[in-house]
């Protein structure tokens, strides 16, 4: 979408399976275009971000009018303390060490070495990776401004992250006016990987004969598991939980046979997952080598103690272990789990079988949570259920953690939620039991689909550019407010603007003048586009949510705003009325 002098595109949505030729090609399209460009590639684990990442590096390396694609890995360097000094760092080890940092830089600026950066969000502090982004925002903008400087000439920069509520949030949109503000004239492209199918992972003759209970698996993991399965063998996944064992039994078992291990499934199983623990409970993705080795000994109740020979004492069965092919070597020195759905895997096991590392654990973070959900959320119910029963039973969870586990553990509602922001998220068979509530919610760009909506629970909540197919809907929703017209309202009546009480006859020109005023730069005539939500986030605090939303409907029925979705700018109208208010 371009705008004035705006450029900020919005995000681009792909299905988990084009991280193939049909996204490689978007990418490198995107790259050939003129002027500088940051590219964000968001995805959970496991859904292609890196191998994207390396199908778009070799893709560059075939060009001969590109220089030298740059590509940095910050899973497995994390060897400085700043991007800026992990980028110098990365430079000195991947560029002849007589050529100078400034001119590797000067030839990222003028766009003929592509920088890929994969795996952004390992630079994120637990606190900062809360799926929350106000008051934790000043660590990724210094972030983000070494990447700006960066951005200038011809530049393209693409990162790939994991979904956060970062580059989703107010705060990136707002830091991204400033650098437009400080003169940098770069553009945005956010592309969403979405989660596959097995019709997007598997072939027509193996759709034929999967079974149906484990056709709606949506795990990329186990998906191409699946693809390189004898079909043979498909007959043999009668559930889930047997297709997620059978993945795993067959890694430990070409492990046992790799290094010679002692252990067999069910003990490699039950001293990784042990390791999975201690790194919840430390809120860890990774930890020194000797720490890990310690961590092993200690957790494994004796088996290695047990196992071990005069030929391999417990010390070296420890080493050997830290080798495990889950395991991931990072060039720092650390050792962390080889992948997200690996390690939430694990620590979902040790959970439910009560064992050493459990012990470790009084909470779990946000982004902890999020891991062990998603891995998890694929077991049949009974394994959900007892699962969620252990995380409830923890202290201080979060409540976006709770909100986890009631959505993709249970798919119910059962916990109380006030004061709630969230965006960009997808509600499938949802429904609502027990003390279930949702109180003072704000839904972005939501989409629900064949869920039981119960407004006698749901209340005072604001639904902004959210999508509702085939739900079912019971009790009055006219105590929420939906942005744009309830869906569950006739035609008619969506068309036709319905004034809040004493509207008619109440002075909203200071209202319109303070809304009206966010479409313009701090400083500048210029104007740029905003989001609802953000407008509405950032009045609040003055006046209530529902009139805000009202104004702005009224402004853009007036001619004076035009809304796509939560995106908003103001028209030469618009700015005409401004004037006169001002």
């Amino acid at each position: 979408m371009i705008l004035q002098k705006c450029t900020f595109v919005l995000p681009i949505i792909f299905n988990s399976s084009t991280s193939d030729t049909k996204l490689v090609e978007k990418l490198y399209g995107l790259l050939k275009e003129d002027g500088p460009k940051l590219i964000i590639v968001e995805a959970p684990a496991g859904f292609g971000k890196t191998s994207t990442a390396y199908e778009l590096l070799a893709r560059l390396c075939s060009d001969d009018s590109i220089r030298r694609p740059f590509f940095m890995e910050l899973a497995k360097d994390r060897s400085a303390t700043t991007f800026r000094y992990l980028l110098l760092s990365q430079i000195e080890k991947n560029f002849q060490t007589q050529l100078k940092n400034d001119i590797v830089i000067k030839n990222i600026k003028s766009g003929r070495i592509p920088l890929i950066i994969d795996g952004f969000d390992e630079l994120l502090s637990k606190d900062l990776d809360s799926g929350q982004e106000k008051g934790n925002f000043e660590e990724v903008e210094t972030m983000l401004s070494t990447i700006a400087d960066l951005l200038t000439d011809k530049s393209k920069i693409i990162l790939t992250t994991r979904k956060t509520a970062i580059f989703s949030g107010d705060k990136f949109i707002e830091w991204y006016f400033a650098q437009q503000d400080k003169g940098y004239d770069f553009t945005v492209a956010r592309i969403q990987l979405m989660e596959p199918t097995p019709s997007d992972w598997l072939s027509p003759e193996q759709m034929a004969i999967i079974p149906n209970n484990i056709s709606q698996i949506n795990n990329p993991v186990l998906l191409s598991y699946l693809r390189y399965t004898p079909k043979e063998k498909f007959s043999t996944f009668t559930d889930p939980d047997i297709l997620v064992r059978s993945y795993f039994d067959f890694l430990f078992k070409r492990e046992r046979e790799r290094q010679s291990l002692p252990f067999n499934s069910i003990e490699q199983r039950y001293i990784l997952g042990n390791l999975a623990a201690y790194f919840a409970a430390c809120d860890i993705t990774a930890d020194n080598r000797t720490d890990v080795m310690d961590a092993i000994l200690t957790l494994s109740n004796g088996m290695i103690k047990d196992a071990s020979t005069s030929d391999r004492d417990e010390r070296s069965l420890a080493n050997t272990l830290t080798n495990h092919a889950l395991l991931d070597r990072h060039s720092s020195g650390k050792v962390g789990f080889i992948n997200d759905y690996i390690f939430g895997s694990l620590l979902g096991w040790s959970l439910l079988d009560k064992k050493e590392g459990v012990g470790l654990i009084e909470t779990l973070s946000t982004r902890t949570a999020d891991k062990l959900i998603e891995a998890c959320s694929v077991w049949m119910s009974n394994n959900r259920i007892e699962l969620a029963q252990a995380l409830y039973a923890l202290k201080n969870l979060p409540q976006a953690v709770m909100l986890g586990i009631d959505r993709f553990l249970l798919g119910k509602i059962i916990h109380s939620f006030s004061n709630q922001n969230i965006s960009g998220e997808e509600f499938i068979g949802l429904l609502f039991e027990g003390d279930g509530i949702w109180f003072n919610c704000t839904f972005t760009k939501c989409t629900f689909s064949n869920c039981f909506l119960d407004f006698n629970r749901i209340s005072n909540c604001t639904f902004i550019a959210c999508s509702f197919d085939s739900n079912q809907v019971i009790g009055d929703e006219t105590s929420c407010f939906f942005y744009e017209g309830s869906p569950f309202v006739t035609e008619d009546m969506c068309n036709t603007l319905h004034p809040l009480d004493d509207e008619v006859n109440e002075d909203n020109t200071e209202l319109d003048k303070r809304i009206l005023c966010l479409f313009y730069r701090k400083g500048s005539q210029n104007t740029r586009i905003n989001k609802i939500s953000t407008i509405t986030e950032q009045l609040s605090e003055s006046y209530d949510r529902k009139v805000i939303l009202k104004r702005i409907e009224r402004l853009v029925k007036d001619d004076y705003i035009i809304t796509n979705g939560d995106n908003a700018w103001i028209r030469k109208a618009g700015s005409d009325y401004f004037n006169t208010l001002r």
